[in-house]
């Protein structure tokens, strides 16, 4: 009697149809980037990690070329950041990736600077993170935060709803990461929460711009300070002399 694939059986299918993976692929231009069965697992698995550690993670993506688009089928870990940063290294691969963690669900935007970051390295560069808005993901912040370390599994579940990538280009052009033959349906919702964190994303960058230009402001004035000091000390003991 045949019994019905598990997730497991599903995955290895999957992997064996797509074919063999490299972290170095050749990218032409801004194709299409889709996610595989196999890489939302071990996203959701690196994210959940990222959160219970309370800092971000990086590395780079296992890929496949299907036509024009690129596959992800896995990812790599590579670096252990803070809670607000993570470095990224061009050379571990043509697409690289990273965390934000959170379980206040920091939404999977880009921040100013994740977005210099992928223009910097010249690669695109994924965040790995939570929807903002789903139906699987509202109202679970607040479930989250009664649980506490109270019930540890229910935690992990709650963990691994909701968990979406998005890819920066070196260019700044964001796009959903789709997953790889998704259903109709999946496609709608998954597209109408890209729009929803994609609109948050750019008002959360356009906050932090002066914050940028007030920092950046202060410094030049207090270099100008200790200039203006310096050359009024000199002239004091020109004169003396």
């Amino acid at each position: 009697m045949l019994q019905p694939m598990d997730d497991f059986d599903r995955l290895a299918v999957e992997a064996q149809l797509l074919g063999k993976a490299t972290l170095h692929p050749c990218i032409e231009g801004t194709p299409e980037i889709y996610g595989s069965g196999a890489f939302f697992a071990t996203a959701t698995e690196l994210l959940v990690q990222s959160t219970r550690e309370e800092r971000e993670l990086g590395g780079a993506c296992y890929c496949v070329e299907r036509g024009k688009a690129i596959v992800l089928v896995g990812l790599e870990r590579k670096s252990r950041g803070n809670a607000k940063q993570v470095a990224v290294d061009p050379r571990w691969g043509s697409v690289l990736w990273h965390t934000h963690p959170g379980l206040s669900f920091s939404i999977a935007a880009f921040s100013g600077p994740d977005m210099e970051g992928a223009r910097v390295a010249d690669r695109p560069l994924l965040v790995i993170g939570y929807r903002s808005a789903s139906p699987d993901v509202l109202g679970i912040t607040q479930a989250a935060s009664m649980l506490g370390d109270g019930d540890h599994t229910m935690l992990d579940k709650l963990l691994r709803l909701g968990v979406a990538a998005r890819v920066c280009w070196p260019n700044g052009t964001v796009r959903p990461v789709r997953r790889y033959q998704a259903s109709g349906l999946r496609e709608v919702v998954d597209d109408a929460t890209f729009q929803i964190d994609r609109v948050i994303g750019v008002a959360a960058r356009q906050l932090e711009r002066p914050r940028w230009l007030s920092l950046s402001h202060k410094v030049v004035d207090a270099v100008g300070d200790v200039r203006r000091r310096a050359q009024a000390e000199w002239k004091a003991r020109k004169k003396e002399e």
